[in-house]
């Protein structure tokens, strides 16, 4: 059984240590008492005097700890075997300690401190559904509030000064995952992907109970990185959708990071989430009244005016999307105001959930700003003409077709009738007609670092 009590090491109180008695209550001159109930599965401490409280936590043998906000998780051998919930109103904050992730720190402090930690055991119950240690490839940067991260360096010497920093969508509850990892797979730059894992579905990378302290401490990871490698901030790429899309712009925007590119974000953050969950206005802001939806409403508009340096700006969303009218338009409002410049696209046919649209996006701008490659770059036009022979010849005109690969789809009368699959160079293509009478088109698909155009050709009508 994983009693709680029996992974305490050592209680402070104000800087100062309490003896431990493990077998029933903890007392020190009447001011501060522990106790376990329920066969282990409740520990209750309690102060009566303003407080501040630390209980360091070691792992047994073969054990180890991970932590995400007010959730403890136990692992055994790598397997999750028990979670340890701190509830309190007094919870600072939850730190994972050292490397081996053996040690954790929580943090009370409060008039009269009141905290429970209730332990769970059974997989069902679990809050977080990770049922293995999720360190191999995660990291914690220890600040103010404990970020989990994953880093990939850079492989190619020529990008060591570039930086992509993707911030997360919202997923399931008390489901935190990083996004667009394979999307971006060659860009061989140095890539920072962050968890929000403060609160069921996030924070936004704001804050929690009205500070702003994952905010600082997400900044501060970033800053190291960049640092530690000589990156400019006009260096640092910002990328996310839907609500990474919020955080890439609220990130670049205040900080004065070189690019950003976001995907159907939001930007009227407290009318999306008041409409969406007022819990996680109340995770942020720490109430959920009118005014604090107001506030959501500004904190990303206020970042827009006054004498900045705005980074390169890309936005895009879906002709579906409901963000286009109730989120898109209103930033581009904003920025047009203030003369911020900004690329914008709007895809018809989309919506919120446009997730590969979302991927190849991501894969399109990070090619263009990192690595100056896009098709887009290169190609000037698609001409179709007949030759002497009666064959329909398609010429795209294109600088550097060496390196781009083509696929033509053929068409007679709007049917299909050849497909030439992707050849590299291959800037011309031609079509044998046999002299048959009908409308003829073709549609090019132009390939670069699994970036895809397509272009349609005018029609050319063959008369016998």
């Amino acid at each position: 059984m994983f009693v709680f009590s029996k992974l305490i090491h050592k209680i402070k109180v104000n800087e100062e240590d309490i003896n431990i008695d493990p077998i029933t209550h903890i007392m020190k001159e009447n001011l501060f008492k522990a106790l376990e109930r329920e066969n282990g599965s409740v520990y209750e401490i309690e102060t009566e005097l303003r407080s501040y409280v630390q209980i360091y936590l070691e792992a047994q043998d073969k054990f180890t700890f991970f932590c995400r906000e007010n959730v403890i998780e136990y692992f055994l051998e790598g397997v999750k075997v028990a979670e340890f919930h701190v509830q309190s109103r007094d919870l600072e904050s939850i730190h994972l300690l050292g490397k081996e992730s053996k040690n954790v720190l929580i943090n009370l402090i409060g008039n009269g401190v009141k905290c429970k930690i209730e332990r769970e055991i059974e997989e069902g119950k679990f809050l977080l559904k990770t049922l293995f240690y999720p360190g191999a490839h995660e990291e914690v940067w220890n600040s103010h509030r404990d970020i989990r991260y994953h880093y990939v360096e850079a492989k190619d010497n020529k990008l060591r000064n570039q930086l992509i920093v993707v911030f997360a969508g919202m997923g399931k509850k008390y489901e935190y995952r990083y996004n667009y990892a394979k999307a971006i797979s060659d860009i061989n730059c140095h890539k920072l992907f962050i968890i929000d894992d403060y609160g069921d579905r996030g924070s936004y990378y704001l804050g929690n109970n009205g500070d702003s302290l994952v905010e600082t401490s997400v900044i501060s990871l970033i800053l190291n990185y960049a640092s530690r490698n000589n990156i400019p901030l006009n260096n640092i790429l910002a990328m996310g959708s839907s609500k990474g899309g919020y955080a890439a712009l609220y990130f670049g925007i205040k900080y004065s990071f070189g690019m950003v590119v976001a995907a159907a974000p939001q930007t009227l953050l407290g009318n999306f989430l008041g409409n969406f969950s007022l819990d996680i206005v109340e995770d942020i802001t720490k109430y959920s009244e009118k005014a604090d939806v107001s506030f959501l409403n500004q904190k990303l508009f206020r970042l827009i005016e006054g004498n900045r340096s705005y980074p390169d700006i890309h936005l895009m969303v879906g002709g579906s999307d409901n963000h286009l009218q109730n989120h898109l338009r209103p930033l581009i409002t904003k920025l047009d105001q203030m003369r911020v410049e900004y690329k914008y696209e709007v895809i018809e046919g989309y919506g919120h959930n446009a997730l590969a649209l979302f991927q190849n996006y991501m894969t399109q701008k990070a090619n263009f700003l990192i690595l100056h490659k896009d098709p887009n770059m290169y190609v000037k036009s698609v001409e179709v003409k007949l030759d002497s022979g009666s064959n329909i010849l398609c010429q795209v005109s294109c600088d550097n077709a060496e390196i781009i690969e083509f696929a033509y789809y053929w068409y007679k009368d709007k049917v299909c009738i050849d497909k030439q699959f992707y050849i590299k160079g291959k800037a011309l293509s031609t079509l044998p007609t046999g002299k048959v009478e009908g409308t003829y088109s073709v549609i090019v698909f132009v390939k670069l670092n699994n970036t895809i155009i397509k272009l349609i050709s005018d029609n050319m009508h063959l008369d016998k």
